[in-house]
């Protein structure tokens, strides 16, 4: 056991080298609160859950008329308040219980809400970068969290597909995440997505999630 603690310690602090570079380990020496956190995963097994989109604002600028026509208000009017609501509360029962938290945001700035940067929580948006931190960790299962059900938790380089076929078992927490509207040729239905989903893995709630971990 101690020895694969040591492994998982030795993994973790290599990890934080390789993201953040040895400017980052100093930020870490000073503060206590990020060392504790690392030392607490390296002692726990535990589902690393993966965050996924929540922006401060989503990228209007780069869609087209009928895709801002559609998604502006969809932002604006659910996705925000569902954020709000559902995503940041179970974020912080997560912290609480130091589980491992993982945002992944395509480039774009996060929701202030969900006050990452006092976390000193990884922004990843590459499969290479997410697959050797998960290794890291000797993390097998990941949840998901965040929008969209029906499009970037499924098809992101980060999302369902590609980390199933890498041999991840998958979780997607169904009342922390939020499908888009589907539009032809763009996003599919929630139903077609769930179909898939549930032959990758498991669809549970936040309840049902939270028993998996301490």
């Amino acid at each position: 056991m101690l020895s694969r603690i040591s492994s998982r310690l030795r993994n973790s602090l290599l990890i934080v080298v390789l993201c953040l570079g040895w400017f980052g380990v100093g930020i870490l020496v000073a503060h206590p609160t990020a060392i504790a956190n690392i030392l607490a995963i390296a002692e726990r097994d535990k589902i690393a859950f993966v965050f996924m989109d929540v922006w401060e604002a989503p990228p209007s600028d780069l869609w087209l008329p009928e895709q801002r026509a559609l998604y502006e208000p969809w932002w604006e009017n659910l996705v925000r308040p569902y954020m709000q609501n559902n995503v940041v509360p179970f974020l912080q029962v997560l912290r609480d219980r130091q589980a491992i938290i993982i945002f992944s945001n395509n480039g774009l700035p996060l929701a202030t809400t969900v006050q990452q940067e006092m976390y000193f929580e990884p922004v990843i948006s590459r499969t290479a970068d997410l697959d050797a931190y998960l290794k890291g960790f000797d993390i097998d299962a990941i949840a998901y969290v965040g929008f969209a059900t029906n499009a970037c938790i499924l098809t992101r380089p980060t999302g369902i597909q590609t980390m199933h076929a890498l041999g991840y078992d998958i979780i997607l927490v169904k009342d922390a995440s939020l499908e888009a509207p589907s539009l032809k040729d763009y996003i599919r239905t929630l139903e077609e997505a769930l179909i898939e989903i549930n032959s990758y893995g498991k669809v549970l709630t936040t309840k049902e999630v939270l028993k998996l971990i301490p």
